[in-house]
Order: structure tokens, then sequence, then C-alpha cells
């Protein structure tokens, strides 16, 4: 898609440039950079400085040119260097889009290349899709006028909107809550945030982008992306596909031409024109929106299923052993699944969770267990399930009882 966009009209030429640090261009060659290349409106030089001046609470890999922090960025001289952070970028970008249109996003469970580089984050753990994300909305904030940011930043919001849908309902090898990924061979690294708390931050660089894409892009350039993604979305339809791709990028498109139109400031002739292009793009997002439905009705069971299966080599290992707790957790499982043949329990926590009343007085302490059963229909699957122990005073607890069910399932295909 980058190289399609690479000759398009330029839509907005600023003359205001910003002028990098020394520290940058000592350390980077592109910051010194005043050629506007291809697909972009404003100097290397420019998005550099401007790299150096985004939030640090949101854009967190800084400075830029250090280290590997560059491979959250586009920040390489030469566009077409191999093995550069454009390259490694996009290679990222379609790796999740295949996920994506496979597996519904799954692929989010994977862990990032590169895990050094940030001051104070030395040896941590990224996921995968966190640099195209990082880089995407970097990249339209230091450059909102252009084609080749605006592509960048379509491919964040589409990592966003999968790994949202996905990441966290998945349950891969870490907790949406805590900072380390664990894996069935033992090992645990630690992640330089939670999933919970990256997805958040990539949602308010996202609602930061869109301010700065409704104020400063020119309408034509919304316009431009929007035919484009329209077009491409026809072409696919003759050929009897769909991508989810096509529903997310033309959806964000659609929205930002209607947030702009709205605070058109033209003569009145060219606020119509704005309204009206906008109207018409709205009008036939709905459709694209509605195959997106019927792609998931048609395909989502098939997909789900998919997606679900692990084999007995993949399954997770215990947080801790307890005959006593085991067999209690059993007992219940048992009555609760009087259809199925409960085979084993694995116990997820190996510390205490507790439910407080509204004085904070703890009320219950409980532990989440995979429950590994063999179905009526002969299926083996694993789901997660919450036993708890009612506070009894003075630091003591009763006996076990169910609590609650998880919404995951997976499917044990080799269960022997």
């Amino acid at each position: 898609m980058c190289a399609l966009l690479a000759a398009v009209p330029v839509f907005a030429q600023q003359t205001d440039v910003l002028k990098p640090s020394a520290a940058a261009v000592a350390a980077d060659p592109g910051a010194s950079d005043q050629t506007v290349r291809d697909g972009y409106s404003k100097p290397t030089s420019h998005i550099r400085a401007m790299y150096e001046q985004l939030d640090p609470s949101l854009f967190i890999y800084k400075p830029y040119y250090l280290g590997d922090n560059r491979y959250f960025y586009y920040v390489e001289a030469d566009p077409t260097a191999n093995n550069s952070p454009k390259e490694f970028n996009d290679q990222c970008y379609k790796w999740f889009m295949y996920k994506a249109q496979d597996e519904y996003g799954v692929g989010w469970t994977r862990v990032g290349t590169f895990i050094g580089g940030t001051p104070g984050h030395n040896g941590q753990y990224v996921l995968y899709g966190e640099h195209a994300m990082h880089a995407g909305f970097a990249e339209v904030i230091a450059d909102p006028g252009s084609s080749n940011p605006f592509n960048h930043f379509l491919h964040a919001c589409t990592i966003l909107d999968i790994s949202s849908e996905s990441a966290v309902s998945y349950g891969g090898p870490y907790n949406a809550t805590e900072k380390v990924i664990r894996y069935n061979d033992g090992k645990v690294y630690d992640m330089i945030e939670t999933v919970s708390d990256q997805l958040a931050r990539n949602r308010r660089m996202k609602a930061l982008a869109e301010s700065v894409i409704v104020k400063e892009s020119p309408f034509d350039l919304l316009v431009f992306m929007a035919d484009w993604i329209w077009s491409r979305y026809q072409d696919r339809q003759k050929e009897g596909k769909f991508f989810y791709i096509d529903a997310v990028e033309y959806m964000e498109t659609c929205a930002l031409m209607a947030a702009h139109s709205a605070l058109s400031s033209g003569d009145a002739k060219e606020q119509e024109r704005c309204q009206a292009l906008a109207k018409k793009h709205m009008s036939q997002n709905e459709e694209i929106q509605a195959k997106k439905m019927e792609f998931y009705i048609s395909n989502g069971a098939a997909a789900k299923d998919k997606a679900t299966q692990i084999t007995m080599a993949q399954m997770p290992k215990a947080a801790m052993r307890d005959a006593n707790m085991e067999s209690a957790m059993m007992k219940i499982a048992k009555q609760l699944l009087p259809g199925s043949d409960v085979k084993q329990i694995i116990i997820k926590d190996a510390g205490w969770n507790y439910d407080k009343n509204a004085l904070g007085q703890v009320v219950d302490r409980y532990k989440n267990a995979w429950v590994v059963r063999t179905t009526a229909e002969g299926k083996t699957v694993m789901s997660t399930y919450s036993f708890k122990q009612d506070a009894t005073g003075g630091g003591s607890f009763g006996s076990w009882q169910y609590r609650g069910t998880g919404t995951d399932a997976l499917t044990i295909v080799d269960w022997k």
C-alpha cells in the first residue's frame, strides 16, 4: 500500500519547520536532512524534531535516536534500506493483517523482537504490534498533511482495533493487568507495561493524532484516502473477497472527514462541498461495515475454533500445586459440570485475590484455575473457573465455594 501511495498529489507544503536538538543531529544523520520525500509535506529534519517534542507520557520510547528506540518510529535516512525501522514496521503491520483476516488477531500474543534500548526499560519486552502503533501515531502528528504519514496512522488504527478486540480476551501467555509474560517452558519476561495499560495509552495516542488531523490535515487529503480505500474495497468485492483492513481504515477516514467538515471555515460553497463529500462517504461506510458484520457471522465460528485450539504441549503450567486445594476445586467443578468428565485442575494464581465490601473489609479470598474436562460430545476443553473461601473473622476463611466462570474456552486437540 505504501508503494502505491508514494506518487500522490502534495496536499500541504509547510514552511514552518522545527529544528532538532544538537544531540539528535550528532546521533542521527536524518536530523539534518532537509529533503521533503515523496508522500511527505515536511522535511525529514522537521519530522525528527517533532519526535523529540512528543509527549513522553504517551510516546515513551525516547529519545527516538537511541538504540532500538528507532524501531518505534520511521527514522531511517534511506526509506528503501533493508532491515530499517520502516521495513520492520511495515512487516509488523502485514503480519498483523494476516492474523486479523485468518484468526481475528490472535497473533497479538507474540512478543516483540526488540527488548532493550529505552532508558529504564532495558531487558523488558513489548508486544509485537506496539512498534507499528507507536510509529504510526507519532508520524502523523509530525506531518499531518501528507499521504504516507496518514497511511501509517491507518495501519496503527487497524492494529489497535484488532488488539482491543482480541488481546485481553484471548488469554495468551500474560495477564492483562500484570507486567510479565509467562511461557509454558517456565520462562518469565518482564514487560514495559501491562497489556491493559499499553492499549489505554495507544487509545490516547490515537485520540491525540485524530485531533491533530482534524485541525491540520487538508480536507482533500482525507477525500483522496477515502476514495482510494473505497476503490480498493470495490475491486476486492468484484473478486468475491473481503478484507478486515478495508472496514477499519474506511470507518476511521470517514469519521475524520465528518469531523473536519463540521469545522470547515471556508466560504459557504466550500462548506457545502465538504459536507456533501463527508455525507457520501459516511453513507458508503454503512455498506463496508455491513460486509464486516457478514464476515463475522459467516466466518467467526470457524475462526474462533481455530484460534482456540491448543495441544497438550501448549497447556499452561500451574502457578502453584496444592493437593487439598485442587481436590476441593475438582469436587465443585464436577458438581457444576454434571455432563462432563472433569480431568484436571490447574491453579492459575500463585497468590491470593481478595473481594472487599464498600468499607474495604475482606469478604472472601479466591483463586482462579483452569478446569480441564471432556464434554459429552467428546471434546476436551479447558476453561477458567474461580473458587472462593468466605471470610469468617479473625483472619480465618471457610470452605471452598464456586465464585464464577470465565468466558475463555480452549480445545485441547490431542488430549490423551
